[in-house]
């Protein structure tokens, strides 16, 4: 899975993820909001620069976990949010 990794490297881990029909830039601008974090912006399997061609929702979720377990494996917690543009 592509993703594109900003900030603070010794930040807390912040995962963005973008909804159907778009890519990691739709969040883009979002990380001048948070320089302290350590910002990973994906591209699910399926989208923008990711190599993998189908996308499922088991599959999208099983590689969102993969990549937090790589770039966070002593991470016990896990916070998540829901942004939405109506």
């Amino acid at each position: 899975m592509y993703y594109k990794e900003l900030g603070n490297k010794d930040g807390q881990l912040v995962v963005f993820i973008h909804g159907g029909f778009t890519t990691h830039e739709s969040f883009m601008k979002q990380y001048t909001l948070f320089p302290d974090k350590r910002m990973i912006f994906a591209d699910l399997p399926g989208c923008g620069n990711s190599k993998q061609n189908h996308f499922s929702f088991e599959g999208a979720a099983s590689e969102v976990i993969k990549l937090i377990e790589k770039l966070s494996p002593n991470r016990k917690d896990c916070k998540s949010g829901h942004i939405s543009l109506l």
